[in-house]
């Protein structure tokens, strides 16, 4: 409508809010829904004189399984332990059956309805970590499914020479190159050859 100025609307029978367009015929609004399952948003247009248009009823359904986060952010590290946070997507959550690295654990939920695990990954993989809620009165969510890697905490060393496949000689210079997945915070890189006095090379912005 050309004398369209904003848009009021309201989520699942909230209080009304509004959102100017701006002189365009659009607007965008973001929301934060507080339960899984059906959600409802009720729009009418603001005209200028601010009367308003018909309403329109639109419904986005929200999965229901927990969501998961951990901390520290980001992707893990051998043997650095890593802490999972569980929030429920369904009320009356009692506790959460969760699987990494294949072995099923239960963990209680706290009475905000969240639970806490650590965990401390022994190798380098990418993770599939799944996780459901049950309520107190049996009810079973849907499984969240999350990927979470682990980086390996060795470091690799790349060269043409190897002992499978002898090349160069005494006195031939040989290259080498040496990578860790923790790109960032390697500052450095320290070797020897043999029993030599240990060198270091700093670590590359690439």
């Amino acid at each position: 409508l050309p004398n369209l100025t904003g848009f009021a609307y309201s989520l699942n029978g909230g209080a009304e809010q509004t959102v100017a367009t701006n002189g365009n015929p659009y607007a965008q609004i973001t929301v934060t829904p507080e339960h899984a399952g059906k959600n409802r948003i009720v729009v009418r247009g603001v005209l200028a004189d601010g009367s308003r248009t018909p309403e329109t009823t639109t419904t986005f359904s929200v999965f229901n399984g927990p969501v998961v986060s951990w901390s520290p952010d980001g992707n893990g590290t051998v043997d650095k332990p890593v802490t999972f946070t569980f929030r429920p997507g369904l009320a009356g959550v009692s506790e959460y059956r969760y699987t990494i690295d294949g072995d099923t654990q239960t963990v209680a939920a706290q009475p905000d309805g969240t639970a806490t695990v650590t965990y401390t990954p022994t190798y380098s993989s990418n993770k599939d970590i799944r996780v459901t809620s049950v309520s107190a009165d049996g009810t079973t969510s849907s499984e969240r499914l999350v990927y979470f890697y682990v980086r390996s905490n060795l470091v690799s060393v790349f060269s043409s020479h190897n002992e499978n496949s002898p090349q160069g000689g005494i006195g031939t210079p040989a290259s080498f190159q040496f990578y860790s997945e923790l790109f960032g915070e390697i500052v450095e890189y320290r070797y020897h050859v043999d029993g030599d006095p240990e060198q270091s090379v700093p670590a590359s912005t690439e």
